[in-house]
């Protein structure tokens, strides 16, 4: 690992890019999501290399949120809240195969539970009592929880691919 520093955040460890397992790509790369910064750090923590100006078919670990999902099929990831109303959505996950990692909640209009359960080769995380951005109306610390454990599953999932 080496430390890099960080004007935001002090100096952080990151995985050395003489030698990484692979680059991760983040879209959308500006999300404002907390979830998706977490994702992106657990990616590094496993030695991926968190590259911005990738696209999704020159990345090795993709992690998207929303639409972004419609890139499902370009690289094993982790896929938060696809908007299953969305045909190029429904139709990229019906094509695609794993491994990944799809998450949504019970109580996002987008969130379609006979097509995710239609899925193969992809471990379907589904949460209820969260929004499309998985975090709990008023409870920061249910969202904390539900973070912690969309992260738990990251990390299996990106051991898996070492």
């Amino acid at each position: 690992m080496l430390r890099h520093p960080d004007e935001r955040r002090g100096s952080v460890a990151v995985p050395d890019p003489e030698e990484p397992l692979g680059y991760c790509v983040l879209i959308p790369a500006e999300s404002n999501l907390p979830l998706m910064y977490y994702l992106g750090r657990m990616a590094e923590a496993s030695g991926h290399v968190v590259e911005l100006a990738l696209g999704p078919a020159d990345a090795t670990v993709v992690i998207g949120y929303g639409e972004a999902c419609r890139y499902v099929g370009a690289a094993p990831g982790v896929w938060i809240a696809p908007d299953f109303r969305r045909p190029e959505v429904a139709a990229a996950f019906a094509g695609a195969t794993g491994p990944g990692l799809v998450v949504g909640s019970l109580d996002d209009p987008g969130w379609d539970r006979a097509a995710a359960a239609r899925l193969r080769e992809f471990e379907v995380l589904t949460i209820p009592g969260v929004d499309q951005r998985l975090e709990a109306a008023g409870d920061p610390v249910r969202s904390l929880e539900v973070a912690a454990r969309v992260l738990e599953r990251a990390r299996a999932l990106f051991v898996r691919l070492a």
